[in-house]
Formats: structure tokens, C-alpha cells, sequence
């Protein structure tokens, strides 16, 4: 059980990592480019709106990468 507990945390973990890593990649660009930024306020996208999507596109990625893992190691 001890195991299991600590498989999940370490799974966890990565996920939480993964997404946020996404969320830094599709912020940093925006605070630390003067003409991303410039860019941006130009533009009618939200920059919510852009984070949140490549965070459902990382959570689909993580969940085919784990679905198609487990299939094909067992």
C-alpha cells in the first residue's frame, strides 16, 4: 500500500510539473519580450485564454502518452 501511495504522489507530481511547465512557457515570453508584450496588448486574445489552452493540450498529451504507456507495457 505504502507503494502505491508513493507511486501516486510521484505521478502527481509530474503532472503538476508538466502543467507547470506549460503555464511558464506560455506566460514567460509575454513578461519578458517588451514586444510580445507590445504585441499582446494589441491583439483581443486574453492571455488566460492562450494559458489555459496549451494546459488542456498538455493534459490530453499526458493523458494519451499515459493511456497508450500502460497498454503497451503490459
Amino acid at each position: 500500500m505504502l507503494k502505491a501511495i508513493i507511486d501516486w504522489w510521484q505521478f502527481n507530481f509530474w503532472l503538476g510539473t508538466a502543467c507547470l511547465a506549460a503555464g511558464v512557457a506560455v506566460i514567460s515570453p509575454f513578461l519578458f519580450s517588451k514586444t510580445f508584450r507590445k504585441r499582446f496588448s494589441w491583439s483581443d486574445t486574453d492571455l488566460e485564454t492562450i494559458g489555459l489552452i496549451v494546459l488542456v493540450i498538455a493534459a490530453v498529451i499526458i493523458g494519451l502518452y499515459n493511456h497508450f504507456g500502460r497498454s503497451s507495457g503490459a
